[in-house]
């Protein structure tokens, strides 16, 4: 048996026993771990640039900031998120006492990708043993640099039999086949399928944090500068690989030609006139990827971008147009800097449109169309629904993140990355000296006409 299975036997046998550190040596590994995460800022970018040539600024406002924002939550909060919570009970149990106990699941499993390889590990890892599980987290094999640097502060701060952490030793069918109590995946669909049939041979609930294709709706009444701009920095800020990344858009065909316009103005803007040189332009994450970006960029009309650098795995932010239903830009999530465009005349187009679209992550909107708006809260469904704006919800963690559908299942960020992973036992507390005869036959008239009377109203 290799070391990692012995770890991974041992873990789930103290979950099994119910043996879980206390509120107040979680409080403080996080203090531990928030501290190894600021004195080795330098090392996190150094990482984050090998694997995916992502700029500094990108590292530390779209990974670090969020890691420490939780971190921070978390041992602040701990002592009253763990502390039991009182509720009221029916007047049928009076004299009793009622609260909700927040307890661990036990043994979990986090399983992250590789886009965002440091803020999807960390966030649903440090939720799940702030709630006070023992954690096994499999970081992905094809961000190495980052994946290596994760192991080592994770394995330097927390007990070793609290949290065990797996990469390529490992594969992800061989390790959903042991048992968990939770498990939390962010991945693919094809990943998610595997994940969910793996849960139902144990009946262990999961949350899924998947992707899709996400639309970007923009309008007449929209200000298309700015749309553009926001449009072009949440598309390709980490050369696209980002889940909640506009996929493609769906714009109004009377302002399309603008938009198209500012676009490219706003590219040139953010990345220069030659983007595979700034080096806020990020890689794709290896060769596979690259030669799969590269063959949907044959298909449709190219309206800005397309250059390639096969050496830096680079693809310049890039828009399209002119794509048949059948293309991959079209069928397949892109994640990559690959920005279809396709039109609608009118608000009747749109609404016959959007309903039959799969669930997806996010359903973003530009513009100032009231009823599109109401149209969009009430009769279309995603997992976030956000006007005027791209991503950054997603690093807003005083709301929930997650998908509906196709897209996922399930949420976390904030408190809700607490409360994911923690299983709140209804306690009841009757008095000894009071018993309620009224429960027991025999009923008699009397009591059943009682009965009657309470369930009138």
């Amino acid at each position: 048996m290799s070391e990692i299975s012995k770890r991974l036997d041992r873990l789930k046998e103290l979950a099994d026993d119910r043996v879980f550190p206390d509120v107040k040596a979680r409080r403080a590994v996080l203090r531990c771990f928030r501290a190894a995460l600021i004195s080795h800022r330098d090392a996190i970018i150094e990482a984050l640039q090998s694997d995916l040539n992502k700029c500094p600024f990108e590292t530390l406002s779209g990974e670090l900031l969020g890691v420490l924002g939780i971190l921070g939550f978390l041992e602040k909060k701990l002592p009253k998120l763990a502390a039991p919570r009182r509720r009221k009970v029916s007047p049928i149990n009076f004299p009793a006492s009622g609260c909700l106990l927040p307890e661990p699941y036990g043994a979990v499993l986090v399983v992250s990708t590789w886009n965002y390889p440091l803020s999807l590990a960390l966030e649903p890892l440090l939720g799940a043993y702030a709630a006070g599980n023992r954690v096994v987290v499999k970081l992905p094999a094809r961000a190495r640099r980052t994946t290596a640097l994760l192991r080592w502060l994770i394995e330097k701060t927390f007990p070793l039999d609290e949290v065990v952490v797996v990469s390529d030793e490992m594969h992800l069918k061989e390790l959903l086949e042991r048992p968990f109590d939770y498990i939390f995946l962010t991945g693919s669909a094809t990943a998610g399928k595997l994940a969910l049939r793996a849960a139902a041979e144990h009946f262990t609930p999961v949350t899924l944090e998947l992707g899709g294709k996400s639309p970007c709706i923009v309008d007449h009444t929209a200000d298309l500068k700015r749309a553009a701009l926001k449009i072009a920095w949440g598309k390709f800020s980490n050369a696209g690989q980002t889940c909640v990344a506009p996929d493609y858009l769906l714009v109004e065909e009377s302002v399309c030609g603008e938009l198209v316009r500012q676009l490219g103005i706003a590219i040139r803007q953010m990345y220069g006139e030659n983007p595979l040189k700034s080096p806020d332009c990020g890689s794709i994450i290896d060769a596979s990827g690259y030669e799969r970006l590269s063959k949907m960029l044959s298909h449709g009309r190219l309206l800005y971008g397309g250059e390639k650098d096969p050496a830096s795995l680079r693809i310049a932010p890039t828009v399209i147009d002119q794509l048949d239903a059948a293309d991959p830009l079209l069928k397949e999530e892109i994640f990559g800097p690959l920005l279809p465009v396709i039109t609608f005349e009118n608000e009747e187009e749109l609404v016959a449109r959007l309903p039959k679209l799969p669930k997806p992550l996010a359903l973003y909107y530009f513009g100032n169309d009231k009823r599109k708006m109401k149209f969009l809260r009430e009769s279309t469904s995603s997992g976030a629904l956000v006007f005027n704006d791209v991503v950054t919800h997603f690093l807003n963690f005083h709301l929930p993140f997650g998908g509906v559908g196709a897209s996922g299942m399930g949420c976390y960020h904030g408190r809700q990355t607490f409360e994911t992973f923690t299983h709140l036992k209804p306690v009841m507390k009757q008095s000894r000296f009071w018993d309620f005869s009224f429960r027991y036959p025999p009923y008699g008239k009397l009591r059943m006409k009682l009965m009657k009377f309470l369930t009138k109203f």
